[in-house]
Protein backbone atom coordinates (compact mmCIF):
# COMPACT_ATOMS: atom_id res chain seq x y z
CA UNK A 1 0.00 0.00 0.00
CA UNK A 2 1.66 3.55 -0.90
CA UNK A 3 2.51 5.92 2.00
CA UNK A 4 0.45 8.91 2.56
CA UNK A 5 2.69 11.76 2.18
CA UNK A 6 0.75 13.48 4.87
CA UNK A 7 1.54 10.38 7.40
CA UNK A 8 5.40 11.17 6.42
CA UNK A 9 4.82 14.46 7.56
CA UNK A 10 3.40 14.02 10.54
CA UNK A 11 6.05 11.07 11.95
CA UNK A 12 9.06 13.67 11.09
CA UNK A 13 7.41 16.67 13.02
CA UNK A 14 6.73 14.21 15.75
CA UNK A 15 10.31 13.29 15.37
CA UNK A 16 11.37 16.63 15.47
CA UNK A 17 8.97 18.10 18.65
CA UNK A 18 9.08 14.98 20.77
CA UNK A 19 5.61 16.00 21.95
CA UNK A 20 2.43 15.24 20.13
CA UNK A 21 0.78 18.59 21.88
CA UNK A 22 3.33 20.52 20.32
CA UNK A 23 3.53 18.67 16.87
CA UNK A 24 -0.38 18.71 16.66
CA UNK A 25 0.25 22.35 16.98
CA UNK A 26 2.42 22.88 14.14
CA UNK A 27 0.59 20.65 12.35
CA UNK A 28 -2.42 22.52 12.78
CA UNK A 29 -4.52 19.31 13.97
CA UNK A 30 -5.94 17.98 17.09
CA UNK A 31 -3.95 15.79 19.34
CA UNK A 32 -6.26 12.76 18.90
CA UNK A 33 -5.94 12.82 15.13
CA UNK A 34 -2.15 13.03 15.18
CA UNK A 35 -2.19 10.44 17.50
CA UNK A 36 -4.42 8.28 15.17
CA UNK A 37 -2.03 8.97 11.88
CA UNK A 38 1.14 8.01 13.70
CA UNK A 39 -0.55 4.60 14.97
CA UNK A 40 -2.37 4.01 11.62
CA UNK A 41 1.14 3.96 9.74
CA UNK A 42 2.65 2.03 12.65
CA UNK A 43 -0.06 -0.69 11.53
CA UNK A 44 0.25 -0.42 8.07
CA UNK A 45 4.04 -1.10 8.13
CA UNK A 46 4.07 -3.28 10.47
CA UNK A 47 6.43 -1.45 12.67
CA UNK A 48 6.70 0.85 16.03
CA UNK A 49 7.84 4.34 14.80
CA UNK A 50 8.05 5.98 18.41
CA UNK A 51 9.06 4.52 22.03
CA UNK A 52 6.55 6.28 23.95
CA UNK A 53 7.98 7.60 27.32
CA UNK A 54 5.87 9.52 29.96
CA UNK A 55 7.25 13.52 28.82
CA UNK A 56 9.28 12.02 25.94
CA UNK A 57 8.47 10.58 22.28
CA UNK A 58 11.29 8.71 20.98
CA UNK A 59 11.69 7.22 17.72
CA UNK A 60 12.90 3.47 17.55
CA UNK A 61 15.81 2.53 15.22
CA UNK A 62 13.08 1.67 12.48
CA UNK A 63 11.63 5.02 12.99
CA UNK A 64 14.97 6.85 12.42
CA UNK A 65 15.25 4.95 9.75
CA UNK A 66 12.05 5.94 8.58
CA UNK A 67 12.30 9.69 9.24
CA UNK A 68 15.71 9.74 7.03
CA UNK A 69 14.08 9.22 3.95
CA UNK A 70 10.74 10.65 4.61
CA UNK A 71 12.44 13.88 4.79
CA UNK A 72 13.35 13.09 1.43
CA UNK A 73 10.56 12.24 0.10
CA UNK A 74 8.84 15.18 1.46
CA UNK A 75 11.46 17.76 0.38
CA UNK A 76 11.28 15.82 -3.57
CA UNK A 77 7.47 16.69 -2.98
CA UNK A 78 7.51 20.25 -2.15
CA UNK A 79 10.05 20.63 -5.07
CA UNK A 80 7.59 18.48 -7.92
CA UNK A 81 5.21 21.25 -6.63
CA UNK A 82 7.51 23.71 -6.73
CA UNK A 83 8.56 23.13 -10.51
CA UNK A 84 4.46 22.26 -11.58
CA UNK A 85 3.73 26.16 -10.73
CA UNK A 86 6.37 27.35 -12.55
CA UNK A 87 5.49 25.10 -15.51
CA UNK A 88 1.70 26.02 -15.16
CA UNK A 89 2.88 29.99 -15.66
CA UNK A 90 5.21 29.01 -18.53
CA UNK A 91 8.54 29.84 -16.18
CA UNK A 92 9.69 26.22 -16.72
CA UNK A 93 9.65 23.04 -19.20
CA UNK A 94 10.66 22.37 -22.27
CA UNK A 95 9.15 24.15 -25.53
CA UNK A 96 9.64 22.27 -28.89
CA UNK A 97 8.28 23.80 -32.25
CA UNK A 98 9.52 23.93 -35.68
CA UNK A 99 9.23 26.71 -38.46
CA UNK A 100 9.30 26.48 -42.12
CA UNK A 101 12.55 28.92 -43.67
CA UNK A 102 10.43 32.10 -44.24
CA UNK A 103 8.50 32.30 -41.56
CA UNK A 104 11.71 31.51 -39.81
CA UNK A 105 13.51 34.19 -40.67
CA UNK A 106 10.32 36.64 -39.56
CA UNK A 107 9.73 35.18 -36.52
CA UNK A 108 12.24 32.90 -35.02
CA UNK A 109 14.38 35.97 -33.41
CA UNK A 110 11.58 37.47 -31.70
CA UNK A 111 9.89 35.12 -30.22
CA UNK A 112 13.22 33.18 -28.89
CA UNK A 113 13.95 36.07 -27.47
CA UNK A 114 10.81 36.80 -26.02
CA UNK A 115 10.94 33.34 -23.80
CA UNK A 116 14.47 34.41 -23.15
CA UNK A 117 13.60 37.62 -21.04
CA UNK A 118 9.85 36.71 -20.27
CA UNK A 119 10.47 32.70 -19.68
CA UNK A 120 14.12 32.18 -18.62
CA UNK A 121 13.24 28.93 -17.40
CA UNK A 122 12.08 27.73 -20.75
CA UNK A 123 14.69 25.74 -22.48
CA UNK A 124 13.79 25.92 -26.25
CA UNK A 125 13.94 23.67 -29.33
CA UNK A 126 12.99 24.78 -32.56
CA UNK A 127 13.47 22.93 -36.27
CA UNK A 128 13.81 24.96 -39.11
CA UNK A 129 13.00 22.71 -42.09
CA UNK A 130 10.28 22.00 -44.83
CA UNK A 131 6.85 21.85 -44.16
CA UNK A 132 6.72 17.86 -44.52
CA UNK A 133 9.43 17.37 -42.28
CA UNK A 134 7.71 19.70 -40.37
CA UNK A 135 4.40 17.37 -40.12
CA UNK A 136 6.27 13.81 -39.82
CA UNK A 137 8.07 15.65 -36.29
CA UNK A 138 4.50 16.52 -35.22
CA UNK A 139 3.38 13.48 -35.72
CA UNK A 140 6.43 11.70 -34.44
CA UNK A 141 5.27 14.10 -31.04
CA UNK A 142 8.84 15.10 -31.12
CA UNK A 143 7.18 19.40 -31.22
CA UNK A 144 4.11 20.37 -30.24
CA UNK A 145 3.18 22.67 -33.49
CA UNK A 146 4.90 24.36 -35.75
CA UNK A 147 4.79 27.35 -38.18
CA UNK A 148 4.46 26.80 -42.51
CA UNK A 149 2.77 27.87 -45.77
CA UNK A 150 -0.86 27.21 -45.30
CA UNK A 151 -1.75 23.78 -47.40
CA UNK A 152 -4.31 21.09 -47.55
CA UNK A 153 -3.79 19.83 -43.66
CA UNK A 154 -6.94 22.22 -42.63
CA UNK A 155 -9.30 19.00 -44.33
CA UNK A 156 -7.34 16.80 -41.63
CA UNK A 157 -9.44 16.64 -38.71
CA UNK A 158 -6.91 15.57 -37.03
CA UNK A 159 -5.09 19.27 -37.09
CA UNK A 160 -6.41 22.68 -35.80
CA UNK A 161 -4.73 24.89 -38.75
CA UNK A 162 -4.75 28.46 -37.50
CA UNK A 163 -3.85 31.25 -40.36
CA UNK A 164 -1.37 33.36 -38.61
CA UNK A 165 -0.23 36.01 -41.58
CA UNK A 166 -0.14 36.52 -45.43
CA UNK A 167 3.68 36.91 -46.07
CA UNK A 168 4.34 38.80 -49.05
CA UNK A 169 7.11 37.27 -51.49
CA UNK A 170 9.40 38.56 -54.44
CA UNK A 171 12.49 38.38 -56.19
CA UNK A 172 15.39 40.42 -55.09
CA UNK A 173 18.51 40.18 -57.31
CA UNK A 174 22.11 42.53 -56.24
CA UNK A 175 22.75 45.73 -56.65
CA UNK A 176 23.84 46.39 -60.50
CA UNK A 177 21.84 43.04 -61.72
CA UNK A 178 21.23 43.45 -65.35
CA UNK A 179 18.05 42.65 -64.90
CA UNK A 180 17.70 45.96 -63.42
CA UNK A 181 17.78 47.91 -66.73
CA UNK A 182 13.65 47.40 -67.36
CA UNK A 183 11.09 45.77 -65.57
CA UNK A 184 10.45 42.36 -66.71
CA UNK A 185 7.59 41.00 -68.89
CA UNK A 186 8.30 37.27 -69.96
CA UNK A 187 9.70 33.91 -68.00
CA UNK A 188 12.60 33.93 -70.98
CA UNK A 189 13.86 36.92 -69.47
CA UNK A 190 13.98 35.37 -65.60
CA UNK A 191 14.72 32.04 -66.60
CA UNK A 192 18.31 33.42 -67.85
CA UNK A 193 19.44 33.30 -64.64
CA UNK A 194 19.53 30.59 -61.72
CA UNK A 195 16.82 30.82 -59.22
CA UNK A 196 17.48 30.34 -55.28
CA UNK A 197 15.63 30.08 -52.47
CA UNK A 198 14.19 27.58 -49.45
CA UNK A 199 13.24 24.43 -50.48
CA UNK A 200 9.56 24.16 -51.99
CA UNK A 201 7.52 21.18 -52.64
CA UNK A 202 6.15 20.07 -55.68
CA UNK A 203 2.49 22.18 -55.46
CA UNK A 204 4.43 25.03 -54.21
CA UNK A 205 6.50 24.68 -57.76
CA UNK A 206 3.84 24.24 -60.06
CA UNK A 207 1.98 27.10 -58.29
CA UNK A 208 5.27 29.22 -59.46
CA UNK A 209 5.62 28.09 -62.96
CA UNK A 210 1.83 28.84 -63.67
CA UNK A 211 2.63 32.27 -61.87
CA UNK A 212 5.39 32.88 -64.43
CA UNK A 213 3.21 30.98 -67.50
CA UNK A 214 5.06 28.18 -67.74
CA UNK A 215 3.38 25.07 -68.29
CA UNK A 216 3.56 22.14 -64.94
CA UNK A 217 5.38 19.57 -67.51
CA UNK A 218 8.12 22.55 -67.55
CA UNK A 219 11.13 21.29 -66.09
CA UNK A 220 11.83 24.15 -63.37
CA UNK A 221 13.81 23.74 -60.14
CA UNK A 222 15.72 25.49 -58.10
CA UNK A 223 19.47 25.89 -59.09
CA UNK A 224 20.03 26.10 -55.03
CA UNK A 225 17.56 24.85 -52.70
CA UNK A 226 18.64 25.87 -49.35
CA UNK A 227 16.68 26.14 -45.40
CA UNK A 228 19.42 28.91 -44.28
CA UNK A 229 19.24 32.53 -45.48
CA UNK A 230 22.59 33.13 -44.23
CA UNK A 231 23.93 30.80 -47.03
CA UNK A 232 21.26 32.22 -49.69
CA UNK A 233 21.82 35.60 -48.94
CA UNK A 234 25.79 35.96 -49.92
CA UNK A 235 25.15 33.86 -52.96
CA UNK A 236 22.78 36.42 -54.09
CA UNK A 237 24.93 39.62 -52.88
CA UNK A 238 27.99 37.55 -55.42
CA UNK A 239 26.77 36.43 -58.25
CA UNK A 240 23.57 36.73 -60.84
CA UNK A 241 21.39 34.46 -59.15
CA UNK A 242 17.52 35.71 -58.59
CA UNK A 243 16.51 35.07 -54.84
CA UNK A 244 13.02 33.88 -53.71
CA UNK A 245 12.45 35.53 -50.34
CA UNK A 246 10.33 37.94 -48.45
CA UNK A 247 11.13 40.99 -47.62
CA UNK A 248 11.45 40.58 -43.74
CA UNK A 249 14.70 37.99 -44.59
CA UNK A 250 16.71 40.47 -46.28
CA UNK A 251 17.21 42.96 -43.16
CA UNK A 252 19.56 45.60 -43.89
CA UNK A 253 20.73 44.67 -47.36
CA UNK A 254 17.64 45.52 -48.77
CA UNK A 255 17.24 48.68 -46.84
CA UNK A 256 20.78 49.62 -47.91
CA UNK A 257 20.15 49.16 -51.73
CA UNK A 258 22.73 45.91 -51.74
CA UNK A 259 19.71 43.64 -52.80
CA UNK A 260 16.71 45.03 -54.96
CA UNK A 261 13.37 43.92 -55.77
CA UNK A 262 12.96 42.75 -59.53
CA UNK A 263 10.06 44.64 -60.93
CA UNK A 264 7.79 42.78 -63.50
CA UNK A 265 5.07 43.83 -65.74
CA UNK A 266 3.01 42.39 -68.25
CA UNK A 267 2.35 38.93 -68.05
CA UNK A 268 4.56 38.82 -64.89
CA UNK A 269 2.52 41.38 -62.72
CA UNK A 270 0.99 38.72 -60.74
CA UNK A 271 4.54 38.09 -59.49
CA UNK A 272 4.17 41.39 -57.95
CA UNK A 273 1.58 40.27 -55.71
CA UNK A 274 2.99 36.94 -54.38
CA UNK A 275 2.18 36.00 -51.35
CA UNK A 276 1.63 33.18 -48.92
CA UNK A 277 -0.46 32.22 -45.89
CA UNK A 278 1.38 31.33 -42.98
CA UNK A 279 -0.38 28.96 -40.13
CA UNK A 280 -0.10 27.17 -37.18
CA UNK A 281 -0.21 23.96 -37.43
CA UNK A 282 -0.74 21.44 -34.18
CA UNK A 283 -3.06 18.02 -33.21
CA UNK A 284 -6.62 19.49 -32.89
CA UNK A 285 -7.26 17.74 -29.05
CA UNK A 286 -4.24 17.83 -27.30
CA UNK A 287 -3.72 19.74 -24.80
CA UNK A 288 -0.10 22.02 -25.28
CA UNK A 289 1.81 22.91 -22.35
CA UNK A 290 2.03 26.59 -20.68
CA UNK A 291 5.18 27.21 -22.68
CA UNK A 292 3.34 26.18 -26.36
CA UNK A 293 0.10 28.23 -25.21
CA UNK A 294 2.68 31.19 -24.09
CA UNK A 295 4.59 31.02 -27.66
CA UNK A 296 1.42 30.82 -29.60
CA UNK A 297 -0.18 33.79 -27.99
CA UNK A 298 2.86 35.89 -28.80
CA UNK A 299 3.48 34.58 -32.69
CA UNK A 300 -0.43 35.70 -33.17
CA UNK A 301 0.21 39.25 -30.99
CA UNK A 302 3.35 39.60 -33.18
CA UNK A 303 1.67 38.78 -36.57
CA UNK A 304 -1.29 40.98 -35.58
CA UNK A 305 1.55 43.65 -34.89
CA UNK A 306 3.36 43.61 -37.75
CA UNK A 307 0.03 43.48 -40.28
CA UNK A 308 -0.59 46.68 -39.17
CA UNK A 309 2.79 48.09 -40.16
CA UNK A 310 3.82 48.91 -43.62
CA UNK A 311 6.61 46.85 -45.00
CA UNK A 312 6.95 44.61 -41.61
CA UNK A 313 6.03 41.66 -43.40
Amino acid sequence: MPIDLRKLQHVCILASERNFTKAADKLCITQPALSRSITKLEEELGLQLFNRNPGDIALTPAGKSLVERAKLLLENAQHLHSDMALIRDGLSGNLAIGMAPYPAVVFLSSLTNNVLHEQPGVKIQVEVASRDRLLAQLNAENIEFFVAGSSLLSVNEQYLVEPLIKMRLSLFVRKGHPILKSKVSSARELLHYPFIGALINRTNANNFKVAMGLPESADFKLTVACDDFSVLKPLALSSDAILIAPHRALGKDLENGNLKEVGVCGDLSILANAAIEICLVRFANRVLSPAAQAAIAFLKNFATQSSTQPNRI
